[in-house]
């Protein structure tokens, strides 16, 4: 009786330690999605910048030039 007792606090601390472990690493993939999502962001709206000025510059170019 007493072995399965060691057995399963064992097995319990080796579960808490896992599951330490596993909200660091769940908080770090946080952290880097964040970042991950606001590096989007920015390149969303350069790429949006970058699509209106192309569509300025085509608007300033007569018609014939384009044939």
């Amino acid at each position: 009786m007493r072995q399965d007792l060691e057995m399963i606090e064992q097995k319990l601390k080796t579960l808490v330690n896992l599951l330490a472990e596993l909200r660091i690493e769940n908080k770090l993939l946080k952290e880097k999605t964040a970042q991950q999502d606001e590096s989007i962001k920015q390149l969303n709206t350069k790429i949006y910048e970058a699509s209106q000025k192309i569509e300025n510059l085509l608007g300033q170019i007569p018609d014939e030039e384009l044939l």
